[in-house]
């Protein structure tokens, strides 16, 4: 596939918002449930192929969700989003970052 035709397609992932993504994942999820078990052969070969590729690349991410929490040791607590994007960005600039996570109380 054309160098073109992905940065396209990167273009348009790129003005999703979480809600967007989600629904892309799950829709793609259901096709390749769907075609694997209800098509004609190639259709369930393909739709098993893709199935096992997202199976693997959202086992990826939750093992690296899973590390990254384990790296974990601090938790701040802030009461507004400022204050959470402010604490971030402190964290970071003294190279604390990852070993921190912040919550925002709903109170």
């Amino acid at each position: 596939m054309g160098g073109i035709v992905i940065d396209k397609l990167f273009e348009k992932l790129s003005g999703f918002g979480e809600r967007e993504h989600w629904l892309l994942l799950r829709q793609l999820l259901n096709t390749a449930i769907h075609d694997s078990t209800n098509g004609e052969h190639e259709d369930r070969v393909f739709g098993q192929r893709l199935y096992n590729l997202m199976e693997m690349h959202i086992d990826a991410v939750n093992n690296q969700r899973l590390q990254e929490e384990e790296r974990q040791t601090h938790v701040h607590i802030v009461f507004s989003l400022s204050e959470a994007g402010s604490l971030k960005v402190a964290l970071s600039k003294v190279g604390k970052r990852e070993e921190s996570r912040v919550g925002l109380s709903r109170v």
